[in-house]
């Protein structure tokens, strides 16, 4: 009996907007794969929308006072690359590591006010890192397949940001 006086109304969970900002700094030769930064972010936003899973808060039919809706913001996504860079006689090599920034917001949907705030950074290790671009300036990577190099760049990257997304969900799910 006093479960059911003191049994708190578990909280649904919607998702109500995924913005990708355009933030893009990396000047890779894979970047021509996706021909634009807006098309790049739709890609991005479609992986995220497809990974979270969760219903658009449109779709709620008789609103709850324990229903929320969660914000997700990527902040800054990068590539990454080894680039040569020449300066006068010198040729030096500008290491960017691929990179993620997701922010996300939780919050009441009847009253507007957060419950909670999360943040999540992901950069690829250097050992992957370095065993992904290295062969890049071998023979196999100067005549090997682009599309195969740029599939798997782009592999590398969904798992980073699979990666922060993950970790954002665990930190909602445990805050729930």
């Amino acid at each position: 009996m006093w479960s059911k006086l003191f049994k708190r109304e578990k909280a649904r969970v919607y998702l109500d907007s995924l913005v990708v900002t355009s933030a893009y700094k990396g000047k890779s030769p894979k970047f021509d794969l996706f021909g634009s930064s807006v098309e790049l972010e739709n890609l991005i936003r479609e992986k995220l929308t497809a990974f979270i899973s969760l219903p658009h808060m449109s779709t709620i039919d008789e609103p709850r006072k324990s229903d929320l809706a969660l914000e997700m913001v990527v902040l800054k996504y990068n590539w990454g690359g080894l680039l040569m860079a020449d300066i006068n006689t010198v040729t030096l090599p500008l290491i960017n590591r691929p990179k993620v920034h997701l922010k996300a917001r939780l919050y009441n949907i009847a009253s507007g006010k957060t419950v909670a705030a999360y943040e999540a950074k992901e950069k690829l290790p250097w050992k992957p890192f370095f065993s992904h671009s290295l062969p890049e300036f071998s023979l196999k990577g100067v005549f090997g397949n682009g599309a195969e190099e740029a599939s798997r760049e782009a592999q590398m990257f969904e798992e980073l940001l699979y990666s922060a997304c993950l970790k954002i969900l665990q930190k909602m799910r445990d805050a729930i």
